[in-house]
């Protein structure tokens, strides 16, 4: 199934592709089990057994996850990507407006600052609201 080979339905299917003797196995699924074979290039085969909608869910779920992480990444704080993003903003936008370079980075810091007291807030309401039930 994995590899994509033939599919059998009886023992008679296995021996025309083969010359051993073989045996054609299927699993047994419930009612609403199904036995899928996910492809997506160039990784190998993946094999589903369960209920469809699961798999969907699955899917969903991780997008929804790796969004979230994007995100939170891209929050100006110190040591996430939103600091570097921060950093490019301001010297692709302020170098015209605030000329001295100490002072653009004293607002750089600030902003940092900010977004760091925001995402530690947020951090500390959630630990709060899941440990106050």
């Amino acid at each position: 199934m994995v590899t994509g080979t033939a599919t059998c339905r009886s023992d008679a299917d296995c021996a025309t592709h083969t010359a051993a003797a073989s045996v054609c196995v299927t699993p047994s699924l419930e009612n609403q089990t199904r036995f899928i074979r996910v492809t997506h290039l160039p990784s190998p085969n993946m094999l589903f057994v369960g209920y469809p909608p699961h798999l969907q869910y699955a899917g969903t779920y991780v997008v929804s996850l790796s969004g979230a992480l994007a995100v939170v990444n891209s929050v100006p704080c110190f040591a996430l990507d939103g600091q570097w993003m921060l950093n490019a903003l301001l010297e692709a936008t302020l170098v015209g407006v605030v000329t001295d370079r100490q002072k653009r980075e004293l607002i750089g810091f600030f902003l940092l600052l900010a977004g760091s007291a925001l995402l530690a807030a947020n951090v500390a309401l959630g630990l709060w609201m899941v440990t106050a039930r």
